[in-house]
């Protein structure tokens, strides 16, 4: 199959270039794309990502969550997520209809929704672990630069 009839089949996926090495699309990450089957093979360590600093991950998510609660009202589904610190964030789910109402997809989704508001917890004591290295490594090497003179 020539490489016009590849493309017309389906659009080659952002970041994905041919490598002519190994005849298969490749992304930096070391992915690969099928260009017939449109299927993504490989996994990506998120840690190797270009940029390589340190950053949250779904894994880092998961290690923070002590205990998961479930209140259902209804159609209402409210998760209560304790995380290691004794800290709770909560998330929602409901439905309009009560007959399309399905209790293990109201915890699914209000689990969900508890731990997108863990992320920004997460990001900011990163920041300050960071922000603090930071201060640690100047405030070191001044003392340092004060010693010499």
């Amino acid at each position: 199959m020539s490489e016009g009839k590849r493309l017309k089949k389906w659009p080659i996926p952002d970041g994905f270039v041919w490598s002519f090495n190994d005849n298969t699309y490749k992304h930096p990450d070391g992915r690969t794309w099928d260009s017939e089957t449109n299927e993504i093979q490989g996994a990506v360590n998120p840690r190797q990502i270009e940029g390589g600093g340190p950053r949250i991950l779904p894994a880092d998510i998961e290690a923070a969550i002590k205990d998961t609660k479930f209140i259902v009202e209804g159609t209402l589904t409210i998760c209560i997520l304790t995380l290691q610190n004794g800290f709770r964030v909560t998330g929602e789910s409901a439905c309009a209809d009560p007959a399309n109402f399905n209790k293990a997809k109201g915890e699914e989704l209000s689990r969900k929704d508890a731990c997108e508001k863990i992320w920004p917890l997460l990001g900011y004591e990163l920041r300050t672990r960071l922000a603090t290295n930071s201060m640690i490594d100047v405030g070191t090497n001044f003392s340092k630069q004060e010693q010499q003179s």
